[in-house]
């Protein structure tokens, strides 16, 4: 079974674009009607008669529909190239800042953003390689610690926060024990 394309990530962001494509598309398209037929009507090229024929207005509120409908579904696929991705950083962000700092973020080929995606990558995959640094490092202190005598007070307190800066930092790399 395919997958489904959900086309709306953002609507707030996707919409708001969206209508600024439509408003600049049909200012754009009027600027335009007038440029064209302002001087063919002063010049006398062009007549137009008091009143429009029902049929002629009929076309042209079809035509700004038309015109209308097309930008704002262009407006729609092209925003969503930006919002999937923006997305996706903020799921793996909101991951991090939970306190999981592996895994690395994929994006559509077609999408945008890849240089922003390779950064975010890049950044967990140094904050994953120093957190299992720590981890060997923590580790080593352990056994180090271990093999003092128990009844040392100092020792005993020292195991103790080096096993919960041990849990903290495999939970966050996902280590399993």
């Amino acid at each position: 079974m395919a997958k489904k394309r959900v086309l709306l990530v953002n609507r707030e962001f996707q919409f708001r674009y969206t209508l600024v494509a439509v408003l600049v598309g049909v200012i754009s398209t009027c600027l335009s009607c007038v440029v064209i037929l302002y001087p063919l009507y002063q010049f006398e090229i062009l007549r137009i008669p008091a009143f429009l024929p029902i049929p002629i207005l009929g076309v042209m509120v079809l035509a700004v529909a038309v015109n209308i409908l097309f930008i704002w579904l262009i407006g729609i696929a092209v925003t969503h190239k930006l919002a999937g991705p923006m997305f996706s950083m903020a799921r793996t962000l909101r991951r991090i800042e939970e306190g999981v700092w592996t895994g690395h973020l994929t994006i559509r080929k077609d999408d945008e953003m890849h240089y922003l995606v390779r950064s975010l990558n890049g950044m967990i995959d140094s904050i994953t390689d120093a957190c299992k640094s720590d981890l060997v490092a923590v580790r080593q202190l352990k056994d180090l610690i271990n093999s003092l005598p128990a009844s040392e007070d100092e020792a005993e307190t020292l195991r103790i926060i080096l096993e919960k800066l041990e849990n903290s930092y495999e939970q966050r790399l996902l280590v399993d024990r």
